[in-house]
């Protein structure tokens, strides 16, 4: 016979993230969404380097970096000690965070397209000297395309993260 003190498991408890899928791990999402914010925002250190027509190009990866580990660290924070009022902190960190990657993947299209402030090589000046001689501006542009390229992969990769992130929030919410 069951004591007194005991009580029967109701089969509610605090609000957490709510499971999509068999396989799916909310603490794993938010770990690599940090990690994806992390390597943004390292990543950033070229791009103050690289870009010359978009002078603050280099605080697009920092800025979504750094969201990127907010969101990942929120929902970290939300599995580990489920309450209600993190788990609205996690789905308002992770609209915030898709609308800020949709404007950074706009803003790596855009700079990936816009540079154009090199001089190009004249055809006579490579035929000078040699037949193995690229022109430095294309060699650059292709650099710098693929970096932006990199980026955006990042962006939309931990997109898609948050957009788990906030459908799993959303159903918690919703169940409790």
């Amino acid at each position: 016979m069951m004591s007194a003190t005991q009580s029967e498991p109701t089969g509610i408890g605090p609000p957490r993230l709510h499971r999509l899928f068999r396989f799916y791990d909310p603490e794993v999402l938010a770990v690599m969404t940090i990690l994806i914010g992390l390597f943004q925002v390292l990543l950033a250190f070229p791009a103050y380097f690289l870009s010359e027509d978009i002078r603050v190009f280099y605080l697009c990866p920092v800025l979504v970096g750094a969201m990127h580990v907010a969101v990942g660290s929120c929902a970290f924070v939300c599995e580990r000690s489920p309450s209600r009022q993190w788990l609205k902190k996690c789905l308002y960190s992770t609209f915030g965070g898709l609308l800020l990657g949709f404007g950074a993947i706009i803003m790596y299209g855009y700079a990936a397209n816009s540079i154009t402030y090199f001089e190009s090589c004249k055809p006579e000046e490579l035929s000078d000297i040699s037949e193995d001689y690229h022109c430095p501006r294309d060699a650059f542009v292709g650099f710098f395309r693929e970096y932006t390229l990199l980026m955006a992969i990042y962006a939309v990769v931990a997109l898609i993260l948050q957009f788990f992130l906030s459908i799993s929030a959303i159903k918690g919410l919703k169940r409790n």
